[in-house]
């Protein structure tokens, strides 16, 4: 059986393939001295709308599962340290809102 974090690897992994390929292969060939992708999560959400949801409810399990998919895509990079920052969120939340229901989901907020 073939589990949520797998099925989320191989998934990231074909975003990355078709989405951001030119972007992935930058930072590829550009690592150490740039180490983060930046995703725009709109992008995400119209590739897969429940990975991008899985994304905003369990944030850790699913910015591991981007990490390892984007070293999967080059094997010659395994120890490369590559980021995965996400922008454009829809769920932004006021800091007069922001409390305990949203702790361990991935938010963004404006100050």
């Amino acid at each position: 059986m073939i589990s949520k974090t797998q099925t989320s690897i191989s998934k990231f992994e074909e975003f990355f393939a078709t989405t951001y390929k030119d972007d992935v292969f930058e930072i590829l060939e550009q690592y150490p001295d740039k180490k983060s992708i930046i995703v725009d999560y709109p992008r995400l959400e119209m590739f897969d709308p429940y990975l991008a949801d899985l994304l905003i409810e369990k944030p850790d399990e699913f910015i591991d599962a981007a990490e390892t998919s984007i070293k999967n895509i080059d094997p010659l990079v395994k120890d490369a340290d590559i980021n995965i920052r996400f922008e454009n969120l829809s769920n932004i939340i006021s800091l007069q809102y922001l409390n305990s229901k949203y702790t361990g989901s991935f938010v963004s907020f404006e100050a």
